[in-house]
Formats: C-alpha cells, structure tokens, sequence
C-alpha cells in the first residue's frame, strides 16, 4: 500500500511543478452515491463530495490530474435480515487518484468528456453489530471511470455534471458505487 500512496504522490508533484504557461482548472463538486454489489446490500443512497486539480497536455482535449472525495453511506435496517445487526451505522468510503480526462468539445462551448483515475480507497464501516460498536478502515487500489459536461459561464469559469463509477480491488473490492455529481471549475 505504501508504493501506491507514494505514486499518487509522486503524480501530485508532477503535476505541480507543470509550468504556469499550462491552463490550469481547480474543481469542486458534490453530489449522490448509489452503491452496488454487496455494498448496496447493506448500505443506503448517500452523498459526496470531489475535488481537485486539473492541467492540460500539449495535446488539444487531454488533461491530468488529481482528485480527492469523501463521502458518506448510512446502513440501511438490517435488524429484520439477521437480529442483532443495528441501522444506525454508516460507511465512509473516500480516496485521493490520478486522473486522465479528455475533452470533446471545442474552447468557449459545450464540453463532453470521459476520464479514468486510479489511485488509493478507502471504506470506513462505523456502527453497532450485535450490541457491540465497531469501527472498521480498509483501504487498498481503487479506480473509477466517468463521464460529464462542462456549461461556459464564464472564459476562467465553467459548471458541470458527472456521473462516475468507483470500484476498488484486495481489502476494499466489496467497495463500488455510482456517483452523480455537479459541480464548478475555476482556473488559477
């Protein structure tokens, strides 16, 4: 796991060190999750929050990155499935990852595009198990995949809606969900 969180260090360097000349875009954005696969067996429709850092490539509609969120998942009532397991619980899953986007639309317009990161997970579990408080972190590779658009408001300014998808593998592979965000870009 240290190799991985060094990488994803190593990307947020680089990606610093970029040269001011390279067009920059801090972002921020918040919104739903909805988890599936064994997640979505426990846990309820929950938010999220997403921010980072983009610049762009010599290459017209490629940019880089780095992303972080944290999000939060109340459990749903597991008290009819097995007795003793409480509702009032939550998962936290959250991860800091290297992105590659790539834009479609031209400056100044309507911009779709799709991107891939792959960086560090995290899943907290917090809640009551049989009468008795646990309190859980597993972490591990996670990756997700995602697509959106981009509206102009401005020539520095820009909103935009995304919807992603986040699976991670080893401690946290149980961890996957969709996540439907909207948010504002700003360059810097």
């Amino acid at each position: 796991m240290n190799g991985r969180i060094l990488s994803v260090a190593a990307a947020a360097l680089i990606a610093l060190s970029v040269p001011s000349a390279a067009n920059a875009q801090f972002y921020i954005s918040g919104g739903a999750t909805f988890p599936t696969g064994d997640f979505g067996d426990y846990a309820k429709t929950g938010w999220q929050i997403a921010g980072g850092y983009m610049f762009d490539l010599g290459t017209e509609g490629l940019s880089v990155g780095i992303d972080g969120f944290y999000g939060e998942n109340k459990h749903k009532d597991l008290e009819s499935v097995s007795p003793g397991l409480e509702s009032d619980g939550k998962t936290n899953p959250y991860g800091i990852m290297g992105v590659v986007l790539y834009e479609f639309g031209m400056e100044g317009s309507v911009d779709p595009y799709l991107f891939g990161e792959a960086g560090w997970l995290a899943h907290k579990f917090s809640g009551d198990i049989f009468g008795e408080s646990v309190s859980e972190t597993d972490s591990g590779f996670g990756w997700q995949l995602g697509a959106g658009i981009g509206f102009p408001v401005s020539q520095s300014i820009s909103i935009y809606g995304e919807g992603r998808y986040t699976a991670g593998t080893g401690d946290v592979s149980d961890t996957k969900f969709f996540s439907a965000l909207a948010g504002l870009s700003f360059g810097i």
